[in-house]
């Protein structure tokens, strides 16, 4: 990511997809893992003036960090050893030692948030993005590294109550920005986050799509209860490194039109097909509708509904190469029915019963019922 992929997107959302709010400067604004206050040499002029020009067009700034990680070119790194985590033997703790060691930039060493200079860092550092950059929401990425046992500045105390004390320091200095946590232990963030990712990170690949989409279904229950969900970013457009069939791109919608939660866009704006421009603006207008998580009938996750409106149901109906070829859909009331994605109208006569066919293999499909008022 450079300044002027992160313009670039910004000028196609002021111009047509004005719907779009948000812009997320991702990884790789910053110099090191860890410095997240010093730009890299992509991003010249600095962030603040860049998040300066993204409020001039209309759109919030966000930003993303790991907070709790740095590697060891950081300066942070450099100056401070004393605030890392250590092994028993008093040796500086790698996450590798113990854990999945990081995607990039590794050894990734863990920030020690009982130690009070750190829980002062991490406000500062949060408190200048948010007061003199203008960020209004923080995507915090990697938060369970906080967690990690190891010999801590205070003794006694726990990965998880380490965790807990690092992420009130962030939200001090966050204030009434939101905040957004990734990879993040779910029952120690309760109450220190506004959002919570659900799921793993999206891939343009058929078996990550059915991963993510079990994964946000089975903690759908947690929506708009202890944070709003974060089902991971929309994702219709094929790259040169990863990419897949349409049916996969059309599963990967339903998912997001039965979860609500966040919708954020994680294609390139400038290189929209018209089917992902389209897809976009119709997950848009359902969350206008309501951003309210379907329900599911059973724990097979086959089925979900949503209701639109008085006489609008939505039915998002997901098939996972079982036996099964097609769903019989019933109503208390004869009905319309609609493919909700090409305005298809399924039956002739208003009835109770529609039988739905289904591909084999991963398959879905999103279905509207309109209740039949009679005169």
């Amino acid at each position: 990511m450079t300044r002027q992929n992160v313009i670039e997107n910004v000028d196609i959302m002021a111009d047509k997809l004005f719907d779009l709010e948000w812009v997320l400067l991702d990884d790789g604004y910053q110099a090191f893992m860890g410095d997240w206050l010093t730009p890299s040499e992509k991003f010249e002029g600095g962030v603040k003036s860049l998040i300066a020009d993204i409020k001039a067009k209309g759109k919030k700034p966000a930003i993303w960090m790991a907070p709790f990680i740095a590697q060891a070119e950081s300066d942070v790194f450099k100056n401070h050893p004393d605030w890392f985590l250590k092994h028993n033997n008093g040796e500086l703790l790698k996450a590798e030692d113990i854990t999945y060691g990081g995607w990039r930039c590794t050894p990734w060493y863990i920030l020690d948030a009982s130690h009070p200079e750190v829980q002062e860092h991490l406000t500062r550092v949060v408190k200048t993005m948010r007061e003199e950059w203008g960020v209004e929401l923080f995507k915090l990425d990697a938060n369970y590294w906080g967690t990690l046992k190891g010999q801590r500045y205070q003794k006694g105390v726990t990965g998880v109550e380490a965790y807990r004390l690092g992420m009130a320091a962030i939200n001090e200095g966050a204030g009434n920005a939101l905040v957004l946590g990734c990879n993040a232990p779910m029952w120690p963030s309760l109450g220190l986050v506004d959002a919570m990712r659900v799921s793993d990170d999206v891939e343009r690949d058929p078996q990550r799509f059915e991963q993510i989409a079990k994964e946000t279904f089975y903690r759908s229950w947690q929506h708009q209860r202890l944070w709003l969900i974060d089902p991971d970013c929309a994702t219709f457009t094929s790259l040169p490194n990863q990419g897949t069939d349409r049916a996969s791109y059309e599963f990967h919608r339903n998912v997001l039109l039965a979860s609500g939660g966040l919708l954020l866009s994680g294609d390139p704006l400038p290189e929209l097909t018209p089917f992902a421009e389209e897809t976009l603006a119709r997950l848009i207008s359902r969350q206008r509708h309501s951003s309210n998580a379907s329900t599911f009938t059973s724990l097979s996750m086959n089925h979900a509904t949503l209701k639109l409106s008085e006489d609008r149901r939505l039915h998002c109906l997901f098939h996972y190469d079982d036996d099964l070829s097609e769903y019989t859909l019933t109503t208390e009331y004869p009905c319309d029915w609609f493919d909700y994605w090409t305005g298809e109208k399924l039956n002739q006569e208003p009835v109770q019963i529609q039988i739905i066919p289904v591909n084999r293999g991963l398959d879905s499909r999103a279905i509207v019922s309109v209740v039949h008022l009679l005169d």
